[in-house]
């Protein structure tokens, strides 16, 4: 079988999903992880598009999604802490295994950060699982926590795991240093950090990392973060 490539997009769209799934599809992708979206997003995308959501509001939950053939399953692996999604994607003789997540405050994003992770290190290590979404934290806001809040922390496990984050490996930037943003507060450009991620274990053979513009997403009205655009290549039917 001749290499093939998946493409993983990670956005935060804000709600409003019903205006915004033609935005979505013009990515081409064939697995979403899609933050704040409401429970009939795999109808709004159409196609054969399969999916799973979860969520305690029926218009703000998170959802995986398979485009392309993709076909998404549930892991029965119970997570606490909301909002974390392990998930199977299977086409034909390929397979991926991913966590969604849109990490929640629970006094701060760490502490039930931590706990999801512990929850899920088994499957993150042994199936090889890629961590994609709105992660809520970067390095550069650890300076005004105490250590107990640095996210810092989350790197740290992050790491033991075996995981690396696609876009500061592609472009050999630090956490914290980001030259892009993925998340602007308030809607404003000057107010921008970068808090989505996508990490893939190591040995993956990562393609590409892009994140969307401010100009085509965020001053288009379509949500305060941009899409996180990740394209890895396959072989055989697994990651390379």
């Amino acid at each position: 079988m001749a290499n093939e490539s998946v493409r993983l997009v990670a956005w935060n769209c804000a709600g409003g999903f019903h205006r915004k799934a033609k935005v979505l599809n013009a990515h081409a992708p064939d697995i979403v992880v899609l933050s704040e979206a409401s429970k009939d997003c795999v109808s709004l995308v159409g196609g054969d598009a399969s999916g799973v959501w979860i969520g305690s509001h029926p218009g703000y939950g998170l959802a995986v999604l398979g485009m392309n053939g993709w076909k998404i399953e549930t892991m029965e692996i119970a997570v606490e802490e909301s909002l974390f999604l392990p998930v199977r994607a299977v086409r034909g003789s390929e397979q991926l295994y991913l966590v969604g997540l849109c990490a929640k405050k629970d006094g701060d994003y760490v502490a039930p950060m931590l706990r999801a992770l512990t929850r899920l290190s088994a499957f993150i290590s042994e199936k090889g699982a890629i961590l994609a979404g709105d992660f809520n934290q970067s390095v550069k806001f650890d300076a005004k926590r105490g250590p107990a809040g640095h996210f810092g922390r989350v790197l740290d496990v992050l790491e033991s795991l075996g995981v690396i984050s696609a876009w500061h490996h592609t472009r050999d930037e630090k956490f914290g240093s980001e030259t892009s943003s993925s998340y602007f507060h308030r809607w404003q450009q000057r107010h921008g950090s970068h808090i989505d991620y996508a990490f893939v274990p190591r040995g993956f053979a990562i393609s590409s990392a892009k994140l969307g513009t401010y100009d085509d997403f965020v001053a288009a009205g379509l949500s305060d973060h941009v899409p996180l655009t990740v394209d890895l290549k396959l072989s055989n039917g697994l990651p390379c």
